[in-house]
């Protein structure tokens, strides 16, 4: 897993966003993973070289079922790297196809799935491109073909992929957290269970507290910018959003949401009859105030959040975060909504802070969590070795694992050496 370091190493312009280069997750001339169906996907001689794809392999897939598709791990850091693009080239032979590109979690929980029109036999290789917002690490990627044909497994059901890059932001402005509060495989089905948790969301995903009746995320129907939603209806209960973390280097930072009421007034008026006062909702937000590492009732009293009068239009709500931000829950709930009160698209942005050394970390794509800890510390990205230094220097700890045991560290602030391919990495860690 690739996440973000925190130790502070000097200065870097913002403006040069030099960390790290695109990352290719399959080209067949370089970089080829191993493939969930290596018989379906194959090397193959490119059948047809021309400038928008050279290379001499490229990758071959048959149509074996309905959708034949592969999946290959990733490793991929979605704050960072935001869009992507693939070469595909249909042959004359198989005349026309529909293709889909999917990313998905640790979890296998699926993060977006992209499925342009049916590509037809141009006689030459075609670049489809995918932009995407969510700030989910993706551990893997499934690329599918459908030919919508009986045939199976003929010299007409074939397609070939190449050259699958995922592409670095060029935006100073970067989403550190994306929640669309999708919570089911199903694309039909409400969900009520206690959390929705993605692993590898860099924030540690959504965690709705008190969950009821009341309080659930639901499917919002025919509208494909909001597929799921965080639903409240009339309810004395609040919801809380689990801290969200990792914000240490960035500054600037945004939090947004957008919220609907999804009754029109023709509806209100011929059965809910809700006054403007009826249709609102409560919204706050509490950082980490006191600066101990979590967000609780020491940190004050929940900053309030304007919200106009729910209509059926969405609408954005931004607030700025206060510069010293590093811990922010949120909270929604005992307003006066009547029927159903949508939150959707949580997000919060924030900009790479000169003085940090993300742009290095970022390269090596590495990250220690949680930060801080009292007992277990994981270290998720490619490296040799890791030492925990205190700050006369000292060596107090040495490891080759991802997972290290500092319970009987004393409290304090230690300096993490970390070993990679490529150099050495620093990062401050806290023992609470």
């Amino acid at each position: 897993m690739k996440k973000l370091l925190l130790f502070s190493m000097g200065l870097m312009a913002v403006a040069q966003l030099s960390f790290g280069q695109d990352l290719t997750l399959f080209d067949f001339d370089g970089v080829t993973p191993t493939f969930s169906d290596g018989d379906s996907f194959v090397a193959a001689a490119n059948p047809h070289s021309d400038a928008t794809n050279s290379s001499s392999q490229v990758g071959l897939l048959t149509h074996i079922t309905q959708w034949s598709d592969v999946s290959c791990p990733a490793s991929i850091d979605s704050r960072i790297y935001t869009s992507y693009s693939m070469n595909v080239f249909v042959p004359a032979v198989t005349v026309s196809g529909t293709i889909a590109v999917a990313c998905f979690d640790a979890n296998g929980t699926q993060l977006d799935w992209y499925q342009p029109t049916a590509i037809s036999s141009t006689g030459a290789w075609v670049t489809i491109t995918r932009p995407y917002t969510f700030a989910t690490k993706i551990a893997s990627v499934m690329v599918s073909f459908n030919r919508s044909s009986a045939s199976l497994e003929t010299t007409g059901d074939v397609v070939y992929f190449d050259n699958l890059v995922f592409h670095k932001t060029s935006s100073t402005s970067i989403t550190l957290y994306n929640e669309s509060f999708y919570a089911s495989w199903s694309q039909w089905s409400d969900w009520s269970g206690l959390a929705s948790s993605q692993s590898g969301k860099w924030s540690g995903g959504v965690n709705v507290s008190s969950v009821n009746d009341s309080i659930f995320i639901a499917r919002i129907w025919n509208d494909v910018d909001h597929s799921f939603g965080l639903k409240l209806v009339p309810t004395s209960t609040d919801v809380t959003i689990a801290p969200v973390t990792n914000f240490t280097g960035f500054k600037n930072l945004t939090l947004s949401f957008e919220t609907s009421w999804p009754w029109s007034s023709v509806e209100n008026n011929g059965f809910f009859s809700a006054t403007v006062a009826q249709r609102t909702i409560s919204a706050g937000y509490r950082t980490d105030i006191n600066n101990d590492g979590i967000v609780d009732n020491k940190d004050g009293d929940w900053v309030a959040i304007p919200t106009d009068t729910l209509n059926q239009a969405w609408s954005t709500k931004t607030v700025t975060l206060p510069a010293s931000t590093k811990i922010v829950a949120m909270q929604f709930g005992k307003g006066t909504s009547l029927y159903t009160g949508l939150i959707a698209n949580l997000k919060i942005t924030g900009e790479i802070d000169n003085a940090s050394a993300l742009p290095m970390a970022i390269t090596h794509n590495i990250v220690l969590y949680p930060n801080p800890t009292s007992d277990v510390l994981n270290v998720n990205g490619d490296f040799e070795k890791i030492e925990m230094l205190n700050l006369n220097g000292s060596m107090v700890l040495s490891s080759k694992i991802n997972r290290i045991n500092v319970s009987d560290l004393p409290h304090g602030l230690y300096v993490a050496k970390i070993y990679t391919k490529t150099g050495v990495v620093n990062q401050k860690v806290i023992k609470k």
